[in-house]
């Protein structure tokens, strides 16, 4: 029951903090339908650059860089050039769908992808670091959206963007920072 327990855990994390990214597109008025395009990427980004050079970490941190800059390119389209966000959605997970598959099929010899290896904590169900992020992060990003004045000025774009720009908030600019955001966390 335990191993069960602990892989329902291990498992949820990738889309935990996916979700908790969309958040913060979601709060500043952005609906991202590509949202699992984009994690998808950010995974395969996250392969293959751990398999070439042989660290998770560096393989989280371009990782993070790639999903913000697919995140930002959505918001150029979506935000800046104010194309439909059902479809630039759907052409992201498209994209992604083939991306990944052109990877998969061009790389068969693809070797074992290092990963990181659970942490024995005393009390504590064997995870691995990106559970004890996610930890961090759920706090982390409730502070940031509910008590700071950029989690405001986020929460005021998303409601009333034409309150927000009378009080001279700039919305485009909060939407492209929100959706940097919810990039690095994909």
């Amino acid at each position: 029951m335990i191993e069960l327990i602990n892989s329902a855990i291990r498992l949820s994390v990738p889309t935990s903090f996916v979700a908790l990214g969309e958040v913060y597109g979601e709060r500043s008025g952005v609906i991202n339908i590509g949202i699992e395009g984009v994690m998808l990427l950010c995974c395969l980004v996250a392969a293959a650059a751990a398999e070439a050079t042989g660290s998770v970490v560096l393989g989280f941190v371009i990782a993070a860089a790639a999903g913000a800059l697919v995140l930002l390119a959505q918001a150029l389209l979506m935000v800046g050039l104010k194309a439909n966000q059902i479809v630039v959605g759907l052409g992201t997970n498209l994209a992604a769908l083939g991306a990944t598959t052109l990877y998969v099929k061009a790389n068969p010899q693809v070797q074992q992808v290092p990963n990181l290896a659970p942490l024995d904590l005393p009390g504590v169900l064997g995870q691995n670091l990106c559970f004890y992020g996610l930890l961090v992060v759920i706090p982390l990003s409730v502070w940031l959206l509910f008590r700071t004045s950029w989690g405001l000025r986020v929460r005021s774009v998303g409601e009333t963007p034409a309150a927000a720009d009378a009080a001279g908030i700039g919305v485009d600019r909060v939407r492209f920072e929100a959706m940097a955001v919810c990039g690095v966390l994909c």
